[in-house]
């Protein structure tokens, strides 16, 4: 759209360059590309570069010092959410994490979701002062001659309800029929309208009808509690034996619909997402960025003159099939290989899971440094050695496992330390005495150890590359039977482990996204071509 900038010259000159401007304007943005994609039927997405225009002028008046002259803010309009949109966007966030978890995490119980969502401290404070203040109050009114207990009944009424509550909500008929007799309203109010109400009998009657209720795991806090004379005291621990059973009934739940709940779950995820971005376009700005830079890259490779070949250039099915793997392989590797993309930011439709691709990325570096050191121990050990030594390998990967357990991109340089001094130990003490290893070797070996902070070293970008074709053909599914890599048998438990773990993530979220992804490639390739 065509804009005009505020002038704080005379009126005069102001009226001439705005004619000027209006002109200027009609023939720079007649033909934007915003304009352009619209024309094709893509949807309009923001830039990744800032658009430039001609009719921008800088105000020859100086700036008092609090405005900020457009050139530097940019050119792109104000956006707006309302506070229903805003609201929307959470609710929409909320049900895409729900259903995540649960549908990458086959371990997943309630209590993760909401460890997943944890209040601010100011909530627990607040909440736990209150509570304080709550118990401290019944308290009061007990000890008074004669007890106040009209809050304490009106608390007993809302245990009640709580119960038969969570009861109705399994549909446990039986259960519910138990509680209504045990507790039956209007016994409860002649009690307490004759002031003959005994709060630690209707307690314990109700903490029997919850022991018959609770799973054997609650037994416990049950015991516990049967022993409590203090009644505030045994309030609080009914409050929370039912607040647990509600929360085993809800895991019981799950477990029996997590089949259910997993099936339908990319379905959820890409129609919340989907209601995001109709919303706002640009929250697909970063996964835009991946796909673009590799679409790109592809044609350079396939296509040596884009230009000259443009008629033959085409994008087929298993291009995108193909880019799309490409895109999981350098989100999970490029900072490991030091590549242009582990400069871009983390891919929106797939943020859910940064958390756990950040810890397989670790574990992906902790398996390129043992594969890269045994690799280098066993060529100075020589053939012969090694063979004569079958359960070298065995041994010396075991020991360095635990050396790497806690390494990452941070304590590389210092672990590897650790790691070259145990490999020479162990190749000393294995192959000292028969096969002349000598101090000269060890010092080899430590210094090419050493070498191994470097991504781009030999043994270690052999290791990488080995890693990521077991990695490639796992993600492929052609259903051939999987080829284990050359020198990577010794490691093929730990190998499986790491990649049936991204696997889980990646196949989760490419039944999600993959067609998202699929238009982008699309609409990308059409921009270009």
């Amino acid at each position: 759209m065509p804009f005009k900038e505020d002038n704080k010259n005379n009126n005069d000159a102001g009226q001439n360059e705005r004619n000027e401007d209006d002109k200027l304007n009609n023939e720079t943005f007649t033909d934007s590309p915003e304009k352009k994609r619209q024309k094709q039927g893509s949807p309009q997405l923001n830039e990744d570069s800032p658009q430039c225009s001609t009719s921008q002028k800088i105000s020859e008046n100086k700036n008092d010092g609090n405005n900020i002259p457009n050139w530097v803010a940019g050119s792109s309009p104000a956006k707006y959410l309302s506070l229903d949109e805003l609201i929307k966007v959470h609710d929409s966030i909320e049900k895409m994490a729900i259903v995540h978890q649960i549908a990458v995490n086959p371990l997943c119980k309630v209590e993760d979701l909401r460890r997943q969502c944890p209040h601010s401290k100011l909530h627990e404070t607040v909440k736990n002062d209150m509570q304080k203040a709550f118990w401290d109050l019944l308290r009061d009114d007990l000890s008074k001659n004669p007890p106040d207990k009209k809050n304490a009944f009106s608390l007993i009424v809302d245990l009640k309800n709580m119960i038969t509550e969570h009861l109705e909500s399994a549909n446990l008929l039986n259960a519910l029929s138990a509680v209504n007799e045990a507790l039956d309203f209007e016994h409860l109010q002649n009690l307490f309208d004759k002031n003959a109400l005994n709060l630690n009998e209707i307690l314990g009657t109700i903490l029997s009808v919850l022991e018959r209720l609770c799973a054997p795991i609650r037994d416990e806090l049950v015991i516990k509690l049967r022993s409590t004379e203090d009644t505030i005291e045994l309030f609080k621990g009914i409050f929370e034996l039912v607040e647990l059973m509600k929360m085993d009934m809800a895991n019981f739940a799950l477990s029996q619909n997590r089949q259910l709940i997993t099936s339908q779950s990319a379905k959820i995820e890409f129609e919340e997402f989907m209601k995001i971005y109709e919303m706002d376009k640009s929250v697909a700005n970063n996964i835009r960025q991946w796909l673009c830079t590799l679409l790109k890259e592809f044609l350079k490779e396939k296509y040596l003159n884009i230009k000259e070949e443009k008629k033959s250039i085409c994008l087929s099915h298993s291009d995108i099939n193909e880019l799309i793997l490409k895109f999981y392989l350098e989100l999970l590797i490029s900072f490991s290989t030091k590549s242009i993309y582990s400069s871009f930011q983390f891919p929106e439709t797939i943020k859910m899971d940064e958390k756990r691709i950040e810890e397989l990325k670790n574990k992906l570096l902790q398996l390129e440094l043992l594969s890269s050191s045994l690799f280098a121990s066993i060529n100075l050990a020589g053939r012969l050695a090694i063979e004569s030594k079958q359960l070298f390998k065995i041994k010396l990967k075991n020991e360095l496992i635990i050396l790497l357990n806690d390494l990452n991109f941070i304590n590389c340089s210092e672990r590897l330390e650790n790691i070259a001094i145990q490999c020479c130990k162990h190749c000393e003490k294995e192959f000292g005495e028969n096969f002349g290893w000598n101090e000269e070797r060890s010092k080899m070996l430590k210094q090419q150890i050493l070498n191994f902070v470097n991504p781009e070293e030999p043994v270690r970008k052999i290791a990488m590359t080995r890693i990521c074709d077991f990695i490639r053909q796992v993600l492929k599914q052609s259903g051939d039977p999987l080829k284990i890599p050359p020198g990577m048998s010794t490691f093929q438990t730990e190998l499986a482990s790491f990649t049936s773990r991204y696997y889980a993530i990646v196949m989760h979220n490419w039944n999600t996204f993959g067609r998202f992804y699929a238009q982008i490639l699309d609409e990308e390739f059409s921009n270009i071509i």
